[in-house]
């Protein structure tokens, strides 16, 4: 009896630490709050707003990656001048980061169609794990259909696979893809990772980095929360902005 016991904690815990990044591992049956600035306040009234609406893009009109353009620097290097970038507007604070389309083409443009679509505006950061409970720290939203975990899905209208360079990793401020377990399931939702979880390497499509706001992210990784890691106090992405970088 000890050791089946042992075994089921192993596993609870393994599991425990995937689920941070797990696409349709849910966080609670929540919604957007009457407080969020939404184009849609309900996970009813957005799931309505996603099915009607076509794919974004043709997934087959992506280019393939260029892991060549990567190197040791290529994750460090600050955004160039004209160069496309997303801001991020929370009810903390902005977050900015630059995108890595080179190697991680699908993904970058996949996001770039959903935040122009707005998807993202008044949806909430439904997950936040901590490095002493979890194992992992790691701020996660992005489920414009459920706002809780369960849903969420690609510009492309499908899931979408892996998207791995050996240059990328999920490094304090790294944006990564969050999925189910199956590698090709890629959808809408991300994760930033508020500490190093290099455990997570070449199983999670890294995309993009946080250059400006890693403060803000700091502060969301601190917040409390409750069951299934779901802030007590809905930390809301209020929009997103897909600008040029200017210095």
């Amino acid at each position: 009896m000890k050791r089946i016991i042992a075994i089921v904690l192993t596993v609870l815990m393994i599991a425990a630490v995937t689920a941070g990044c797990n696409q349709k591992v849910g966080s609670g049956t929540t919604s957007a709050t009457s407080k969020s600035e939404s184009k849609a306040n309900t996970a009813e009234t957005a799931a309505k707003d996603a099915k009607s609406t076509e794919a974004l893009l043709n997934i087959d009109d992506v280019p393939a990656p260029d892991l060549d353009k990567a190197d040791a620097e290529y994750q460090k290097k600050a955004p160039e001048q004209g160069e496309e970038v997303a801001i991020l507007h929370t009810n903390y604070g902005d977050i900015s980061f630059k995108f890595f389309p080179e190697v991680a083409s699908k993904a970058v443009n996949s996001f770039k169609a959903l935040a122009k679509d707005h998807r993202y505006d008044g949806t909430i950061f439904h997950r936040i794990t901590k490095p002493e409970t979890s194992g992992i720290g790691v701020v996660q939203g992005g489920d414009y259909t459920n706002f809780n975990g369960t849903g969420g899905v690609s510009a492309y209208g499908t899931g979408f696979g892996l998207e791995i360079s050996d240059y990328l990793s999920n490094t304090e401020g790294s944006v990564a893809m969050a999925r189910s377990q199956d590698p090709n399931s890629n959808g809408s939702q991300f994760y930033i990772n508020s500490t190093n979880n290099n455990s997570l390497d070449g199983q999670y499509t890294v995309f993009a980095q946080v250059y400006d706001g890693m403060d803000v992210v700091s502060t969301l990784a601190k917040v409390q929360t409750g069951q299934n890691d779901k802030p007590v106090k809905d930390v809301v992405l209020q929009s997103v902005e897909i600008v040029e970088y200017s210095k």
